[in-house]
């Protein structure tokens, strides 16, 4: 005896079993995985180098300002790196007491940056480069406070 299911209802009994199914696993593998931020420095001194799970951090809290640091770069001042997802900074950031705040993400588009590089000269944080294969965006750091007594920026 022949059943008297109707083809559309098996059908949709076996996609959206597996319409869950990867669903879950592109969860488990982006949460087991997630993308990474490469950090790094130039000209401030000794090489500091460091990911930073900034996509992760903006998802579990996409309008709250997330903070790495301080980070201690050896020839400069140590630097927090504060990340605003309200921010589309045009070309400077400002350095506040101690932390640079900067986009989550950058260019007209709003990309991710794959890589971070914080730029240094006399003592002195000058300049964040964000970079996404053949995007990279320069910010100019300007400070909101006075530099360290004896940092040649004052």
């Amino acid at each position: 005896m022949l059943s008297s299911t109707s083809p559309k209802v098996i059908a949709a009994a076996i996609v959206v079993p597996a319409v869950a199914l990867f669903a879950t696993w592109s969860l488990a593998s982006s949460m087991a995985s997630p993308e990474l931020v490469a950090v790094s420095q130039q000209g401030c001194g000794a090489p500091v180098n460091f990911e930073l799970p900034l996509r992760t951090s903006q998802a579990a809290a996409p309008t709250v300002l997330v903070t790495y640091g301080p980070v201690d770069l050896t020839a400069a001042e140590p630097v927090s790196l504060t990340f605003d997802p309200t921010l589309t900074a045009a070309n400077e950031v400002a350095l506040n007491d101690g932390a640079i705040v900067l986009p989550m993400t950058f260019a007209t588009d709003r990309v991710w940056p794959q890589r971070i590089r914080v730029n240094c000269r006399d003592g002195a944080v000058t300049s964040v480069r964000y970079e996404r294969d053949r995007t990279v965006r320069n910010y100019n750091v300007v400070r909101t406070t006075p530099a360290p007594a004896g940092d040649p920026q004052t």
